[in-house]
């Protein structure tokens, strides 16, 4: 199949998607990545049911690999912990000094 993935990335995410499709369930790096890419392409994580004009990021991601929008929301939420738990990590202040001492 010929075409230029830059000019049109949705299309180039459907295609990675399907040849992915028949083969093992996918990590939850592999999920996160995904997400990302979909992002990219304005989709968002929305409470409730969407507006019209918009693309919901977690039922589109549970229907591209096969798992349940329940679970979409929990590795998305894990991932979003993981990303607050690290940027408090680099910032020293974020633990009282009382609590360094114990």
């Amino acid at each position: 199949m010929e075409f230029d993935s830059s000019e049109d990335p949705e299309l180039s995410l459907q295609i990675e998607l399907a040849e992915n499709e028949k083969r093992v369930n996918y990590s939850r790096d592999q999920i996160e990545r995904l997400a990302d890419r979909l992002r990219t392409l304005n989709y968002r994580e929305t409470r409730g049911r969407p507006k019209t004009d918009e693309k919901p990021l977690g039922p589109a991601l549970a229907v591209a690999i096969g798992v349940s929008t329940r679970y979409v929301r929990k590795v998305l939420s894990d991932q979003r912990n993981t990303r607050q738990d690290n940027a408090s990590k680099k910032n020293r202040n974020s633990v009282p000094i009382f609590q360094k001492e114990k």
